[in-house]
């Protein structure tokens, strides 16, 4: 494989990694279990999980174009945006993206 294909992967794998943690921390903050209050918004953070999530679906397309396997085949969970003068996120799963779908 080359250096470039195992970049990719890489690349992918820690955008995922940090996705999920992001998705945990945001479903602790949501049900109350979260250890400390952030600074920054729930809509803010909230957002950040959703571009990660698109990068994540261009780096799959890139991946399926150039013929590169992604390891982890696992389901993200993704957090719906927030309702007006409604706070708490709405929690959904969801497969794998297909950028060509949006």
């Amino acid at each position: 494989m080359s250096d470039y294909n195992q970049r990719l992967i890489k690349e992918y794998s820690e955008l995922k990694e940090r996705a999920g943690k992001l998705n945990v921390m945001l479903k602790r903050w949501a049900d109350g279990s979260l250890e400390f209050n952030p600074v920054c918004s729930i809509e803010l953070l909230t957002a950040q999980l959703h571009i990660m999530h698109s990068y994540l679906s261009i780096l799959e397309e890139r991946g399926r174009i150039e013929g590169v396997e992604f390891e982890d085949d696992s389901e993200f969970v993704r957090i719906q945006d927030c309702r007006e003068g409604d706070p708490t996120p709405r929690i959904l799963k969801v497969g794998r993206t297909d950028v060509r779908s949006h």
